[in-house]
């Protein structure tokens, strides 16, 4: 009997040795190399995603003139005597650029209202570009400031900093001649009462800065240039 359950501890032991060995547990190789590859695929989507985020804009002009210059009309208005001065609606536009809702053709650059008074014409003050003036879309109102200054646009100048269009009954102060020179009338230096002139950005002709004078009290839009 001994003999008998001795044998047959023998033949339990052998078959364990071959078909029992011990689990030796999920292969990490294989799922190192897909945690890897998981890895590079999530990079690689990052990467993508970030070179996708939109074109890189346009290097702003900084005062050269051989340089494409964005326009925009600003969404907000001032009265005509609250401007202060030529050099504070400068400041205006610039920060209107500078808002969080701006678009980012608008954004880290320097614009000039164009704007003028008794002793500086819009003329005077802006850069005069030899390459197109454009909206915030793209799209060109002049090929140069020679179109600009010509009292004939390519396009409206009816477009703000976020790229939204102005109802076609808004105004615009400008106290600027189609030619860019000052209409002798500037809201006393843009401080006081009395009238000045002010354009319609719905128009390509020479209405789109002069459309005849208005009440100094009311509040209009600027035009605004990069520099």
């Amino acid at each position: 009997m001994a003999a008998v359950f001795t044998a047959v501890a023998i033949a339990a032991c052998s078959t364990f040795g071959v078909n029992d060995q011990p689990d030796p547990g999920p292969s990490t190789a294989g799922d190192a190399g897909s945690d890897v590859g998981t890895a590079l695929d999530a990079a690689d989507g990052e990467a993508s995603s970030s070179g996708s985020d939109g074109a890189t804009e346009p290097t702003p002009c900084g005062a050269q003139p051989d340089c494409e210059r964005v326009v925009f009309v600003t969404s907000t208005t001032y009265a005509g005597q609250d401007l202060d001065s030529v050099l504070n609606a400068d400041a205006q536009c610039t920060a209107v650029a500078s808002a969080i809702n701006a678009v980012p053709r608008v954004k880290n650059r320097t614009f000039m209202a164009w704007l003028s008074d008794t002793t500086n014409s819009a003329a005077s003050r802006v850069v005069h570009g030899t390459r197109p003036y454009v909206r915030v879309d793209g799209k060109p109102i002049a090929a140069d400031f020679n179109q600009l200054a010509s009292g004939s646009l390519a396009a409206a100048f009816d477009l703000d900093e976020k790229n939204e269009l102005l109802d076609a009954s808004q105004l615009v102060w400008t106290g600027t001649a189609s030619n860019g020179s000052a209409t002798g009338t500037d809201c006393s230096k843009w401080t006081g009462g009395g009238g000045d002139t002010a354009g319609m950005p719905s128009q390509t002709g020479t209405q789109w800065t002069d459309a005849g004078g208005r009440n100094c009290a009311v509040a209009y839009h600027l035009y605004c240039l990069e520099l």
